[in-house]
């Protein structure tokens, strides 16, 4: 009797097995709705933490959240002279340029901060994405974030207007926002954009930068301390906006307890502007980041591809990967000094997100010997391959197809 009775549990055990394992199978794909629906990204301790208490191990930014992107756009009314006038216009034709090629390339959807000194300006980039941008909505929230400056020091109008706000968005951008890709209107996106946000998840327990090369740094070592390999470029900045709210203010600041809207970093940041008055705000970043190297991760040309890269006549990497970013700095996309540069800006300012891909491809390359043909001025096109690799993810796409 005891041995029939051990047979029955068994059987019942095992018949209770089945009815686990079916049940697991039929609504498995359910099981991963309600998860995509409940999760909420929470950086600050490097994991992606969700509402459901389940812990990604794979470390990739969840496909359904939005990935917040900042712009800093200002117009500078109060000084409308017509050098002012002529980079705001410049600047509204780079920010468009800059969201139609991320949108061009990247998959998902889009948290876009817009930091602008007027709410005019504001409505204006609306406007434009509105008009030049097909779809947007779909595919980008837009939101607007004013911005700050330290009271008593004029220091926006510096090297150019609104230049420093980017050390300032702690100020400017809400306290919800716990990561996000910071970008300048003069890049240009040749790839999807996504790993960015994986960068900024896989950061380790310390890091709260990540930032691409500026190799004049290394070529000009006298003009300023600088952090990473070659220095840093602040054009893109992938933050981790938690961590850096909890930075403590400098020690000895004697200010930072009454006055609490002020972060620690901003404090931090001010008090090295004090001690090297000649630097700018890239400059400033660079000095802060030497000192505190465990707060970044350093990017590879990849993420960050400038002129300066060409300088050296050797192609400094990304043969496998391609390019991902192009870094206009220094009006480089309208001068004519760097046309292999210009070349790409213009086609894509002129193309529209919905130009397929291969036919997006032959023009890059018809205006690219084009320049060649004319000798148009290009140090970069002296590099071996570099062509091949700043249209190589453009190339891919159209393979895939």
């Amino acid at each position: 009797m005891r041995y029939a009775y051990f047979q029955d549990k068994y059987f019942e055990i095992q018949l209770w097995c089945c009815i686990l394992i079916i049940v697991k199978l039929l609504f498995k794909n359910l099981y991963w709705i309600i998860f995509s629906v409940c999760c909420k990204i929470n950086f600050s301790g490097g994991n992606l933490d969700c509402k459901l208490g389940i812990q990604i191990t794979n470390k990739h930014f969840c496909r359904d959240v939005a990935r917040p992107i900042v712009n800093i756009v200002c117009s500078n009314e109060d000084n409308p002279d017509e050098y002012q006038r002529n980079i705001f216009s410049r600047q509204l034709e780079q920010f468009i340029t800059m969201l139609k090629s991320l949108l061009y390339f990247s998959e998902g959807t889009y948290r876009l901060v817009l930091v602008t000194d007027t709410i005019n300006t504001y409505h204006q980039l609306v406007q434009l994405m509105k008009t030049m941008i097909p779809g947007f909505s779909s595919r980008m929230t837009v939101e607007h974030s004013a911005l700050w400056s330290p009271s008593g020091v004029d220091i926006m109008q510096e090297w150019r207007p609104c230049s420093w706000s980017k050390l300032f968005l702690l100020e400017s951008l809400p306290q919800d926002l716990d990561s996000a890709v910071y970008l300048d209107t003069d890049i240009l996106f040749l790839g999807p954009a996504q790993g960015l946000w994986d960068i900024i998840v896989n950061f380790n327990g310390e890091q709260m930068f990540g930032m691409g090369p500026d190799p004049l740094y290394a070529r000009h070592k006298h003009r300023a301390k600088y952090a990473g390999t070659v220095g840093l470029s602040a054009g893109l900045m992938a933050l981790n906006l938690t961590r850096l709210r909890a930075l403590s203010a400098p020690p000895g600041d004697k200010n930072a307890e009454e006055d609490t809207t002020t972060s620690g970093f901003t404090r931090q940041i001010m008090l090295y502007r004090r001690t090297h008055e000649a630097y700018h705000d890239q400059d400033i970043a660079n000095a802060f980041l030497y000192d505190h190297s465990e707060l970044l991760q350093e990017l590879s040309p990849q993420w960050m591809f400038s002129p300066s890269e060409c300088l050296t006549g050797v192609l400094p990497c990304c043969t496998d990967t391609g390019i991902t970013v192009l870094h206009g700095f220094d009006a480089i996309f309208v001068r004519g000094i760097e046309w292999t540069f210009q070349v790409l800006y213009e086609v894509f300012a002129t193309s529209s997100i919905e130009t397929p891909s291969s036919v997006l491809l032959s023009h890059l390359e018809a205006n690219l010997t084009r320049a060649a043909k004319l000798n148009l001025e290009s140090t970069c096109r002296k590099v071996f391959g570099l062509e091949q690799v700043l249209l190589k993810q453009l190339t891919d796409k159209v393979k895939n197809k």
